[in-house]
């Protein structure tokens, strides 16, 4: 009896040494929500950080691929905008996790996703933050999130980085530059679905990225991405990936380099 008692105990024992979440470098996602925008940040020693939570329940499915089962805690998550296609899915995510911040646009929930949100919101006792430019999400190990405005959000490990600017109009973005903000990084996260007119040639042309990603369903009925979108990308040398194509998108930068299946 002793022996088996033992035995469960070692097995127990591997399990729990296999789950539990160890350092790692960091890991950049764009979820697979259909039309619609959500990603998630985990930071080197394990913060968790949502951007946006696509049109529907469906985020919970692609966080609930990404982090551990047992995990059930998000240190922050950022709002955008109230675009339906990004928030819808954020009230699903605060009944489910518990939420450290939320750090939101400070625009009017005018909009019945925007409301339902600022319930669950209010509900959850998380944090309410107006987002800054200027302010810094600390992700762990040198690790940093930095709110470049209101919706668009820099992420950098070491000498990589990443540039998630939102639905940020063409004029935002070079409002941007003439701040003379460090919009430089390795991957881009291509505004508003690739739509024709969603990018600006000279915030492009700034940020010269080696990766370009594309949150949208695939037959949407807007016809995202705008081919000349995915030409100017791949004039500026970006390789070009898609949720349509790949479902969830994963990267991870170990400070140095970036690495992808894509």
């Amino acid at each position: 009896m002793n022996r088996v008692w033992v035995l469960i105990a070692l097995v127990l024992a591997n399990i729990f040494i296999w789950t539990i979440p160890v350092p790692h470098g960091l890991t950049v996602s764009f979820l697979d929500v259909g039309q619609g925008r959500a990603t998630l940040i985990q930071g080197p020693t394990g913060s968790a950080v949502l951007i946006d939570g696509g049109p529907d329940s469906s985020v919970l499915r692609g966080i609930g691929t990404e982090l551990p089962f047992f995990v059930r805690s998000l240190d922050a998550v950022v709002e955008t905008n109230t675009d339906a296609a990004n928030i819808g899915g954020l009230p699903n995510v605060f009944q489910r996790y518990r939420v450290q911040a939320f750090i939101e646009p400070g625009i009017a929930a005018t909009t019945k996703a925007a409301q339902a949100l600022h319930d669950e919101v209010a509900a959850s006792h998380a944090k309410d933050i107006v987002a800054q430019p200027g302010m810094r999400l600390i992700l762990g190990r040198g690790a940093y999130a930095d709110i470049l405005s209101p919706g668009v959000v820099r992420v950098v490990y070491g000498g990589t980085s990443f540039l998630l600017p939102g639905d940020a109009t063409p004029k935002v973005q070079v409002h941007l530059l003439s701040l003379g903000d460090d919009v430089r990084s390795d991957l881009l996260e291509v505004p508003h679905y690739g739509s024709k007119y969603s990018l600006s040639l000279d915030f492009l042309q700034a940020v010269a990225p080696r990766y370009a990603v594309l949150s949208y369903a695939c037959g949407n009925r807007w016809n995202y991405p705008a081919p000349e979108v995915t030409q100017l990308l791949q004039n500026v040398g970006a390789q070009i990936a898609s949720t349509c194509k790949s479902g969830a998108v994963t990267f991870v930068s170990d400070g140095r380099t970036i690495h992808t299946t894509i």
